[in-house]
């Protein structure tokens, strides 16, 4: 393109929206009025002649405006500086042409720093929205978003308006007071976007000292207002108020942004009423945790009492008068001392039943196949006649709790023993390793359990059968399940009527220990050994 074609067409470059430079030798030969005008200068002649790079913002002084040899247009975006200091920000896009024989470029440029401030005010609200997500109190909320309105929006008059019983608090950067609702007028701002629930924005000029504002101890002399509520579960929790003394200061932009910022605001007060909501919950049931704590004490101490005195009663007529008594005397008796045993064993199990998730959780690299072969030593000394077959090996090391894991494998063994008619009982332990979990089972050959019956055995008291063909107290799978919900494991069964039963349990391999449930522990920084 050669420098007359530009000639006859400098006309239109006057009257053109962009800006425009023709750069020759890295020198401005021609400007247009309008790159005169948003430079702030007055006429071209206080740019022609000068370097281009001279109106490059100090921070990107290596963005120098050059000509290339290049007949593709380069588009970009960069900081120009104005004639006061003042930076702009500007959309370019450079056209190489000749000029005089040589390369040249012609240069246009659009102000775009309204767009910009507005990109730049966005993402400071996400980063604002996540900071006041993670604050726990209002005050901390109010005072980051009075900061955020002045700091990064730039604006000189704010404040906040807090909303409670018929009272409206107004906190700004150096003071706070509070005004009755009941003290405005109907057509004051505040009380306008209270009522209606939405953005008002005032640009009309009042007269300086026209009336005193109700909330203030200085005259109100802005000209520009804008009032966004904050509605939180549908009630207007308070007002953003933001001032200037200046005529049409607000924008659409302006309101756009503080209403994404309102709902910010909103969002995150709702997070903290949801926690408070939380923490009164979590106290109601560390509360609840106390009665049991205190009921547990009663049935350790006040019900087994009555019962120590009932066995020694008994024990005692069957020591001073077992030969005077009738048969049916002695069965009644013998019952009797059964029914205590039982008695004491249920309340013993709901007892360990209710201190499961209290109990010391000291996670311990455990043994598998020391846990089983201790179950097997102890049943074969409780066992008097057919005594069970165990079939175990390459069992794991874990993490867990070792008294809970040992309590859950042997009520699983202990089922499977007692709910068992074969001539030669038999318990399987078998084990399969995954990526993040042990998986377990435990099979026997016994009775089995119909499958309309799976989801029963793991309810409390939920027989099956009769207490006597079977006896028991329903409670020893239902601390299965509960030990396992302790390890955030799973547990389930497979069976067969008159085959045999098989129970499967998961421990993840990475267990959270203790009440911190963000506390997980990797089997490298676990101790080895017992409970104490």
């Amino acid at each position: 393109m050669s420098f007359q074609d530009f000639t006859n067409a400098q006309s239109v470059l006057e009257v053109s929206r962009d800006a425009v430079f023709k750069i020759a030798d890295e020198r401005i030969v021609y400007t247009n009025k309008y790159a005169v005008q948003i430079l702030g200068f007055k006429e071209p002649s206080e740019i022609i002649g000068r370097w281009a790079c001279e109106f490059v913002s100090p921070d990107q002084k290596r963005a120098k405006i050059r000509t290339t040899n290049s007949n593709s247009p380069f588009r970009y975006e960069m900081t120009f500086r104005r004639s006061d200091g003042s930076i702009i920000y500007v959309e370019t896009q450079l056209t190489i042409i000749e000029y005089e024989g040589r390369p040249a470029s012609l240069f246009f440029f659009r102000d775009i720093s309204q767009r910009k401030q507005f990109e730049i005010k966005i993402e400071a609200l996400h980063d604002h929205a996540l900071e006041i997500n993670k604050m726990k109190t209002v005050e901390e909320i109010t005072n980051s978003t009075l900061t955020i309105l002045r700091n990064t929006f730039g604006y000189d008059h704010v404040e906040i308006g807090l909303i409670e019983d018929g009272f409206i608090t107004i906190i700004s950067e150096n003071s706070v007071s509070r005004i009755a609702r009941t003290s405005l007028k109907e057509t004051d701002l505040l009380l306008c976007t209270i009522r209606d629930k939405k953005t008002n924005v005032s640009m009309e000029t009042q007269k300086e000292n026209q009336h005193k504002s109700p909330y203030s101890d200085e005259k109100n002399n802005f000209t520009s207002e804008i009032y966004v509520p904050v509605i939180v579960n549908e009630k207007v929790f308070s007002i953003i108020m933001v001032k200037s003394d200046t005529e049409t200061t607000f924008n659409e932009s302006d309101k756009k942004l503080i209403e994404i910022l309102a709902q910010h605001i909103a969002s995150s007060i709702a997070i903290i009423y949801e926690r408070q909501k939380l923490n009164q919950s979590l106290n109601d049931l560390e509360n609840l945790n106390q009665e049991l704590n205190i009921y547990n004490y009663a049935v350790s101490h006040d019900l087994k009492a009555p019962l120590q005195i009932i066995s020694l009663s008994s024990e005692l007529l069957k020591k001073s008068s077992f030969d005077k008594l009738t048969d049916r005397e002695k069965a009644d008796l013998s019952q009797i001392s059964q029914s205590i045993k039982n008695m004491k064993k249920l309340i013993d199990e709901l007892l360990m039943l209710s201190q499961i998730d209290k109990a010391q959780k000291k996670i311990t690299l455990v043994n598998i196949n020391e846990v089983i072969a201790e179950i097997q030593e102890e049943v074969k000394a409780a066992e008097t006649t057919n005594v069970p077959k165990f079939v175990f090996h390459n069992l794991p090391v874990v993490t867990c709790q070792r008294t809970l894991i040992k309590q859950l494998f042997l009520n699983l063994i202990a089922n499977g023993i007692k709910y068992n008619r074969s001539d030669e009982p038999t318990i399987w332990i078998n084990y399969e390793d995954h990526y993040d979990y042990h998986q377990f089972s435990v099979k026997d050959n016994g009775i089995g359990i119909n499958a309309d019956n799976y989801g029963r055995v793991f309810e409390p008291f939920k027989r099956l059968h009769p207490r006597e063909e079977f006896p028991g107290t329903g409670v020893g799978l239902v601390i299965c399940k509960k030990i396992i919900e302790t390890f955030h494991g799973k547990i389930w069964l497979e069976s067969k009527p008159d085959i045999g039963s098989t129970f499967f349990i998961t421990i993840p391999k990475k267990l959270i220990q203790g009440e911190d449930r963000g506390d997980l522990l990797n089997p490298d920084s676990a101790t080895e050994g017992s409970d104490p």
